[in-house]
């Protein structure tokens, strides 16, 4: 290290421990409602510690961590650096297997899995940095002025900002004068508001709920034109717009323009319920759907009034879930255009669906068998299938029993599957004319296979489950023809 970089080291440690100490000098003046107008950001009282990271070449820039650990020492400043580009990342990843970056974030911090006690500082600053590395790779084709770039939260306890240049460079006191005056206005604006209303209204708390993408892709509407300057960042699409709300059985429902459904639900297993009919229904109207897991569910806030979402948590388990990082997108997501009246009219099928439970399984049952299928996993697909076609026979022969007519023990026998199973069931309805001939030898085919499967372990190929997923498909859009009808007839 040479002597000018000790010097500067020197000089911006100093810059710190001025700005800290001016900073309680001038908390200490404010009175206790001033001084709760003070944010997290703003906040340099006891105990705190600032760390530096600090790359020089090619462009110079400095990324501060701020921190209030009551495990380390105050007025703690760590300079790291000055780093060339080529070193940067190397000497960071040495930084964070430190143990101050090793410590887990506090469970109240809002961040995914925070509650678990197991995320490090280090992961959350790494997704957090990941931005920032971004901006000061696109910044060498812009104008260099020094200039303060913002910042986030690490956690609950920390916060980072970025620097064009170095943080030496501005005027500390200015730094301090404006919190003070920042908080100090914060004061004189609540009590404007607090003066003109008459009656305080206590906000509606946000809507707790769940969400996911359509997946294959989808863009809701026509596609916007994009111009080459997004696409040279890599933004085949901008940022996406609530296209509508929707009322869905007494639970709220809306739907963004990148094909992001988000539900009011209580818990993972209800919003799957919704989001994957939603997604049958799609899938039975021509549009190439899968259905989504617990682990692609993102958490979702829905501000109640204006019916938007407010507040999104997530992870990337799946090629689904990676449509919630907004930011960029590429290539492999080049997304189908649906009309918006297609997705109102699914949205309202789905509605009628979710009413009767044993038609929405089937339905769910049916884009589940779809999804094995579409991964290559033909014997899971065959599985779930064949729950359709065994509901399918169990209907048919409750139907020819009634039309028969038959009562009593013997209608006891006919349905006890012991005593008259599978078998017997399709022979008899294919005899009595309730099952066509080519239906027939499809299901006994498909029957003699299933068994191979299940009892000496012969696995399923490709063109099998394909034509029980074919039949199963037909049986289902029967079912929801039917159910349709009836529910027009109805009203």
């Amino acid at each position: 290290m040479t002597s000018e970089s000790k010097q500067t080291i020197h000089e911006i440690r100093t810059w710190f421990i001025r700005l800290i100490e001016l900073f309680r000098t001038e908390f200490d003046k404010l009175s206790e409602e001033e001084r709760s107008f003070i944010t997290k950001a703003d906040y340099y009282g006891p105990p705190c510690q600032i760390e530096v990271f600090w790359l020089s070449e090619p462009l110079e820039y400095q990324i501060i961590a701020i921190s209030h650990d009551p495990d380390r020492p105050d007025k703690e400043i760590i300079i790291n650096g000055p780093y060339h580009g080529h070193e940067f990342i190397n000497e960071m990843e040495k930084i964070m297997n430190e143990p101050r970056w090793r410590k887990p974030i506090p469970k109240d911090s809002l961040y995914y899995g925070a509650k678990t006690g197991k995320v490090k500082r280090s992961d959350v600053f790494a997704t957090r940095l990941s931005g920032f590395l971004n901006l000061i790779k696109d910044s060498v084709f812009t104008e260099f002025k020094t200039k303060h770039m913002g910042g986030m939260v690490i956690d609950s306890n920390s916060w980072f900002w970025c620097v064009r240049g170095r943080v030496d460079e501005f005027d500390y006191a200015d730094f301090v004068n404006k919190i003070i005056k920042d908080a100090k206005q914060r004061v004189r604006i609540s009590k404007v508001k607090s003066d003109s209303v008459q009656e305080k209204v206590q906000p509606q708390p946000k809507i707790k709920g769940y969400g996911a993408h359509f997946y294959p892709p989808i863009w809701i509407g026509e596609t916007p034109e994009t111009t080459f300057r997004d696409r040279l960042s890599g933004q085949l699409y901008p940022p996406p717009s609530k296209i509508l709300d929707f009322d869905f059985n007494g639970k709220k429902l809306v739907v963004y323009s990148d094909g992001f459904v988000g539900v009011e639900a209580e818990d993972e297993s209800e919003a799957l319920r919704i989001l994957n009919t939603i997604f049958g229904i799609a899938l039975i109207s021509g549009i190439d759907c899968l259905s989504t897991r617990e682990l692609e569910l993102a958490d979702i806030k829905i501000d109640p009034d204006s019916l938007t979402i407010t507040a999104t948590t997530w992870q990337f388990s799946s090629l689904r879930s990676l449509l919630m990082e907004r930011r960029r997108d590429t290539l492999y997501y080049i997304r189908k255009e649906v009309p918006k009246e297609t997705i109102e009219e699914i949205l309202n099928k789905a509605e009628i669906v979710a009413r009767d439970q044993k038609l929405a399984e089937l339905l769910i049952f049916l884009i589940e068998g779809y999804t094995h299928y579409a991964n290559s996993e033909y014997s899971h697909s065959f599985i779930i299938n064949w729950l359709i076609v065994e509901r399918y026979l169990s209907e048919l022969w409750e139907d020819f029993i009634k039309e028969r007519q038959v009562i009593g023990d013997r209608k006891r026998k006919l349905k006890n599957p012991v005593q008259w199973g599978t078998d017997h069931i399709l022979e008899t309805l294919n005899l009595a004319g309730k099952l066509d001939d080519e239906s027939y030898e499809l299901l006994i085919d498909l029957k003699n296979k299933r068994n191979r499967f299940v009892h000496k372990g012969e696995a399923i190929d490709k063109p099998t489950s394909e034509k029980l997923l074919n039949f199963s498909f037909k049986i289902v859009e029967s079912k929801l023809s039917q159910h349709f009808d009836c529910t027009l007839d109805e009203e």
